[in-house]
């Protein structure tokens, strides 16, 4: 129960975009689930996480993380 602009402003006082802080959730739950669940393709979970494109999640996930979501499958740290 706040309202948007005030949201906003605490999370800008932590240092972040609220829309960074979403984008970064739904990518930390997108490694979880790529690593949890091999019988999901990598785009059928990133698109189950709201990605509407696989090469900009491919990109996003390896800025994140460091490392490709398909080496996040296979174990990559």
């Amino acid at each position: 129960n706040m309202s948007r602009s005030h949201l906003y402003a605490v999370m800008a006082e932590a240092g972040e975009t609220f829309s960074t802080y979403l984008r970064n959730r739904r990518l930390d739950e997108c490694r979880r689930s790529i690593q949890d669940m091999p019988d999901k393709t990598i785009a059928e979970i990133a698109f189950a996480w709201g990605f509407q494109d696989q090469s900009s999640f491919s990109r996003m996930f390896k800025a994140r993380f460091g490392i490709s979501p398909r080496e996040g499958r296979h174990g990559g740290h």
